[in-house]
């Protein structure tokens, strides 16, 4: 009996375990499955929040194709920006035997994001109560997203929204900032100098519209910009 194979640690015998009964292809489809892996961690690192979590699928490397285990680390290249949803990742090996191939697979990040609490309809001013933030796959969220709540305290809904439903930007209209009626600040700008008047709003408006506003010193009426909360400015 050979003395020295009964002094081998037993976790040493198992990777020559291995070694021998696995084939060298299996060895280097592992070996690209990690590296690959590792590789696409990375690419995504960037794009997650604290709140995100993620998940990478790499499809099978097709059996039928006869790789050798890479001597350096493999290479990675891609055509397009690692995003969530599909992606194709060239991989290459420079030596001993040099080989490359594609790999293909889905990444998912799953957010928080602005969801109805309950079905609103339409032109319907928003409140937090109506809101929520709930997980969902963000690489299938169409249009754009919103990830506060408060963001959207006033906002105005354009069409129903059923419960449970992603918030998006087309599906809402800013807040009014000014109503017809409304006495407003009218702020322009001389020579560095902030001049400030009395105006009263003839339409309502959302920031960065025009409406008309009467000066109630000169009675005159003048097309002004709505900046804030009661709060216009010439154009």
């Amino acid at each position: 009996m050979d003395r020295g194979s009964l002094n081998t640690p037993p976790h040493l015998l198992f990777l020559l375990l291995i070694t021998l009964f696995t084939s060298p292809t299996a060895l280097a489809t592992e070996q690209l499955q990690q590296q690959a892996d590792s590789y696409l961690r990375q690419q995504i690192k960037p794009l997650l929040t604290p709140a995100d979590r993620y998940t990478i699928e790499i499809n099978s490397v097709d059996s039928r194709l006869n790789i050798a285990p890479c001597a350096a680390p493999i290479a990675f290249d891609h055509p397009h920006p690692i995003a969530p949803g599909s992606y194709t990742l060239k991989a290459s090996c420079s030596g001993p035997k040099r080989w490359s191939i594609y790999l293909s697979g889905t990444i998912e990040i799953y957010r928080p994001i602005v969801v109805s609490r309950l079905a609103i309809g339409r032109d319907t001013p928003l409140s937090s109560d109506m809101l929520a933030l709930d997980e969902r796959p963000i690489s299938r969220l169409q249009g754009g997203y919103y990830t506060r709540t408060g963001a959207l305290t006033g906002f105005i809904t354009r069409r129903t929204v059923a419960a449970g439903q992603p918030l998006r930007a087309s599906m809402l209209s800013p807040p009014l900032l000014v109503r017809e009626g409304d006495k407003v600040t009218i702020q322009a700008q001389s020579q560095g100098l902030t001049v400030e008047a009395a105006g009263e709003a003839l339409e309502d408006g959302r920031l960065d519209e025009q409406i008309n506003v009467r000066n109630i010193r000169s009675e005159r009426i003048i097309r002004a910009r709505v900046t804030g909360l009661g709060q216009v400015s010439p154009p």
